[in-house]
């Protein structure tokens, strides 16, 4: 489950936040190259630039929580948080809104509850799998 929600987020990160079907469509048909658009190259992300087969700013926020939640027994938003705060600082590429106003608050010393961002987009919802295969059967 964890694996291929990594393997999806890869997978469609060349024609991410391209919403017209007929502009994906002609993308793909210009290409070239597989017509599913699956790794699709060159990206074609009009809002952030990324190498084919890298994750997506979303992805990326997965992998400081499986990091945490790996290294953890038991679930903590502080130790989440703290593996979010460090890999952002060195992170190079596209933050988005969320993950700015995040670090803003972490810079400023807020605690985990005061840094949260109320967002009504499915960011949540991609790190599901990542809790569910840590928690199974607890």
């Amino acid at each position: 489950m964890v694996q291929g929600a990594f393997l999806a987020d890869a997978a469609t990160m060349g024609l991410h936040w391209i919403y017209k079907q007929e502009e994906i469509a002609a993308k793909i048909e210009e290409g070239g190259g597989d017509k599913s658009g699956i790794f699709f190259e060159p990206p074609s992300c009009p809002f952030y630039t990324a190498e084919a087969g890298k994750l997506s700013p979303w992805g990326e926020e997965m992998l400081p929580i499986l990091t945490a939640l790996a290294n953890s027994e038991t679930y903590s938003n502080q130790e989440i948080a703290t593996a979010c705060a460090d890999h952002f600082k060195v992170y190079e590429g596209y933050k988005n809104g969320v993950v700015k106003k995040f670090m803003t608050a972490w810079e400023e010393g807020k605690a985990f509850d005061a840094c949260a961002v109320d967002d009504s987009q499915a960011r949540g919802i991609i790190k599901t799998p990542l809790l569910v295969a840590r928690f199974v059967g607890k």
